[in-house]
């Protein structure tokens, strides 16, 4: 991604810190870990912004979908170090994809006897191997190609629904007065 919007990644991007550069401006790269729910904290930050001292970079960015605690959003309002949350990294990805086209194939490895399997993104079926079993599709088409979500707040009327939607919305709105008779039946039952 970083590629696409014109920055040149000059160390191993599995590293946990990499460095870019674009316009012969250095920046360092941080990104946190995803399976961490904690809030961001200074020391995250403080990392980073020793990597940018060291390795003499004129700036830093810090990815994360996570909040920060307040001492970490005033470490940053006082060091060089630009936050990079969900939305702004969403952004960044289409921004990154505009003009360029997906390829109609990807290799996965089967998990069972280690041979590349060449996929196709518009088939959604396992592909059969020589050796006798089916190897199922590892990406989902859906995650590349995002549906264009319905304006916020705005539902559309039941007459435009399906009608098998309408069915299970009244349904869904009768069971709860339906249990209701129900339990009153069993209470006079038991009493009388």
């Amino acid at each position: 991604m970083l590629e696409r919007l014109g920055y040149e990644v000059i160390t191993d991007p599995g590293s946990p810190e990499f460095v870019v550069t674009r316009e012969g401006c250095k920046s360092i790269v941080a990104c946190a870990l995803p399976s961490d729910v904690e809030p961001v904290r200074t020391r995250d930050l403080a990392r980073l912004h020793a990597a940018i001292i060291n390795a003499n970079a004129e700036t830093g960015f810090y990815v994360t979908t996570r909040a920060l605690t307040p001492e970490a959003e005033e470490y940053v309002a006082t060091a060089a170090i630009r936050l990079v949350d969900g939305n702004q990294l969403a952004a960044s990805m289409t921004r990154s994809r505009e003009g360029s086209k997906l390829p109609e194939t990807y290799q996965a490895m089967c998990r069972q006897c280690g041979q590349i399997i060449q996929h196709r993104l518009d088939w959604a079926g396992a592909l059969p191997r020589a050796n006798g079993h089916p190897v199922a599709p590892t990406i989902a088409s859906a995650t590349l190609f995002q549906r264009q979500p319905s304006p916020a707040g705005i539902a559309k009327p039941e007459s435009q629904r399906p009608e098998w939607r309408r069915r299970r919305f009244r349904r869904r709105r009768t069971m709860p007065a339906r249990n209701r008779r129900i339990a009153a039946r069993r209470g006079q039952s038991k009493s009388g």
